[in-house]
């Protein structure tokens, strides 16, 4: 992580200064794009925003010309929490501690005014004051939603009344288009958000709400602390601000599968729906048609490998979390395989939604990563790429050491090595070691893209 530069001090030829060229303000602007251009080329290399935080701050917040003059140190103690913020902002990211889910409210914090009472026409909305506050809002939710952050509703309302506003009200920006999954009814919001994760098959330390009530707000807290909890303003104006500073979705990776997440997501609604109608699993299974595509990673690909590994937590047997430069590594490394796989049904294409990392060593190769996106489960997919694995590592003859490294969040794949051919080698403080023993049957509801797969 490296700083750019801010321009701290008044430069010394005044107003004149930023109409030459080579002037202190656009030494400092062409200095810090040529940094930029420099970094796009180094991976895991990131540049902290100095010059966009200080001018948000306000340079007299940020200079203090007395701790310069006693020790060159130049930020004052009114920059250093914003300052530990941004850093934060890149430690959660990089140790996949980012959020995935934004829950939102309908009355007083998406529009201004009660649609029950104000009909769905006469939200407050408009292009002035106050209306304007709750359109800037959804300005910044949309930003989000282009990022790749999964949008939904949880409002007590009648379902008829706020989808009529989503579907017919012009100065709507957000429409149910943008929106994975919602809960607009009379329960109570607790309830309703773990329906919310329920339905995208999401842990509940995955979400962000925001509500404009104060009580709706502590009893999520208190009933859900896993939940990240933003009360909207009285002051709705600042509220923009406050979702685009926050930081919980800040990302270190975008990639193709951000830009259609919601539609993804979308489409798991769809299945799990489909799934509770059919008669059994395995007709369940059938009907969808999944097929499999299975490949070492393509160059354009390896952020969203990165991004599978610093944010996939429920089915990632050793959590392992990988930069893109430590992917890249594994790939050019003749020590080690990578692969990952898409796939894709009768619903939608889902993109790729596994990874596994394997190091060879003298004797034995080891599964060193092993996961799957928690919208791609029970279908037999982990089991034909865990197939598919073995299969590939046995070409080396080579012993296959697997591991399982519990955490807060994975507790649901500590038996899969062992309902899948292996047994215990050894125990570990966080886990255990597992030797793999026999084959087992690829499952027969599902088609292999050979056109793509490494035979």
């Amino acid at each position: 992580m490296i700083n750019n530069f801010p321009t701290l001090f008044r430069p010394t030829l005044g107003i004149l200064d930023v109409q030459n060229d080579v002037s202190f303000i656009n030494s400092i602007n062409r200095l810090n794009h040529e940094m930029v251009q420099i970094v796009e080329n180094i991976s895991d290399v990131y540049i902290v925003d100095y010059m966009n935080l200080f001018s948000r701050i306000g340079t007299d917040n940020v200079f203090d010309i007395r701790y310069w003059q006693i020790g060159q140190a130049p930020l004052g103690k009114n920059a250093l929490v914003p300052l530990g913020r941004e850093y934060g902002n890149y430690f959660r990211a990089l140790s996949g501690k980012t959020k995935k889910c934004l829950v939102l409210d309908c009355d007083n914090t998406l529009w201004g005014g009660v649609v029950g009472e104000d009909l769905p026409g006469g939200i407050n909305l408009d292009s002035s004051y106050p209306g304007s506050s709750y359109r800037s809002f959804q300005e910044e939710v949309l930003n989000l939603h282009d990022r790749g952050v999964i949008l939904t509703l949880c409002s007590k309302n009648n379902e008829e009344d706020v989808l009529e506003v989503l579907r017919n009200n012009d100065l709507m920006l957000i429409n149910e288009n943008h929106l994975s999954t919602w809960q607009i009814n009379w329960d109570d919001k607790v309830t309703n958000i773990k329906r919310i994760a329920e339905d995208l098959n999401i842990g509940l330390d995955s979400l962000v709400f925001i509500d404009d009530s104060e009580f709706e707000c502590n009893l999520v807290r208190k009933e859900l602390p896993q939940v990240e909890v933003i009360q909207f303003s009285k002051e709705a104006y600042k509220m923009k601000s406050v979702l685009s500073e926050c930081g919980f979705f800040d990302s270190l990776t975008y990639s193709s599968e951000d830009r259609k997440k919601n539609k993804l997501y979308q489409s798991e609604v769809k299945r799990n729906k489909s799934y509770k109608v059919a008669g059994n699993i395995e007709d369940y299974l059938e009907k969808l048609r999944i097929v499999i595509d299975i490949q070492t990673p393509h160059k354009s690909e390896i952020p969203r490998l990165s991004q599978l590994t610093q944010k996939t937590n429920q089915f990632n047997l050793t959590t392992r979390r990988y930069t893109v430069g430590e992917i890249e590594g594994f790939i050019k490394d003749p020590n080690y395989d990578i692969y990952r796989l898409k796939s894709r049904d009768n619903i939608s294409e889902m993109g790729i939604i596994a990874v596994a990392i394997i190091k060879y060593e003298s004797d034995h190769a080891l599964i060193d990563t092993f996961l799957i996106s928690c919208r791609a489960l029970g279908r037999g997919i982990e089991k034909s790429f865990l197939h598919f694995v073995l299969t590939q590592i046995h070409k080396r003859e080579k012993t296959i050491i697997a591991q399982y490294r519990i955490t807060k969040k994975n507790k649901q794949v500590e038996t899969f090595f062992q309902n899948h051919g292996f047994i215990v080698q050894k125990k570990l403080k966080d886990g255990f070691n597992l030797k793999f023993k026999e084959l087992f049957k690829f499952p027969n509801w599902i088609v292999v893209d050979r056109k793509g797969i490494n035979d």
